[in-house]
Order: structure tokens, then C-alpha cells, then sequence
């Protein structure tokens, strides 16, 4: 989770810099390995949240996987209050 939120870190500055942001799927792409990883994990949901809002935060371009964390960040939301 730490190595995903570097590269996003990161890779968002990458596609920030590009004058086509080409590099935002090889990016996406990267992260879907965790974001897959995170679905079936048994982490605490607070846990999972808090990197998706992280995540979130750091994208510097405001799309990289972005429909994805939101995703994943409701379905622990979901989990989280039952």
C-alpha cells in the first residue's frame, strides 16, 4: 500500500509534467494490482479508506484510477458500518 501510494505520487507528477499524459494508464495499470489485492484483502475497513482518500489526495491530476478508489473506498465504507 505504501509502494502504491508513492507511485502515485509520483506517476501523477509524471503525467502532470507530460504535455499528453500518456503515462496515466501505464500508471492506472500499475495500481490495479493493488486495488484488486486491497477487494479481497481482510484489513480493517478504517485502514483500506484512509489509503483510497490518501490515494485520492496525492493523484496531482485528479483522474489517475480515480473511479477505482472510489469504488473500492465505498465497498469498505459499505463493510465498515455493518
Amino acid at each position: 500500500m505504501e509502494l502504491g501510494l508513492e507511485l502515485m505520487r509520483r506517476g501523477s507528477h509524471q503525467v502532470e509534467m507530460s504535455d499528453e499524459g500518456l503515462m496515466a494508464e501505464d500508471v492506472e495499470d500499475c495500481l490495479s494490482v493493488v486495488i484488486s489485492a486491497l477487494k479481497r484483502c481482510d484489513l480493517p475497513a478504517v485502514e483500506v479508506i484512509a489509503w483510497c482518500s490518501a490515494m485520492l489526495e496525492a493523484d496531482r491530476v485528479g483522474f489517475i484510477a480515480e473511479l477505482a478508489l472510489q469504488s473500492l473506498r465505498a465497498q469498505f465504507q459499505e463493510t465498515g458500518t455493518r
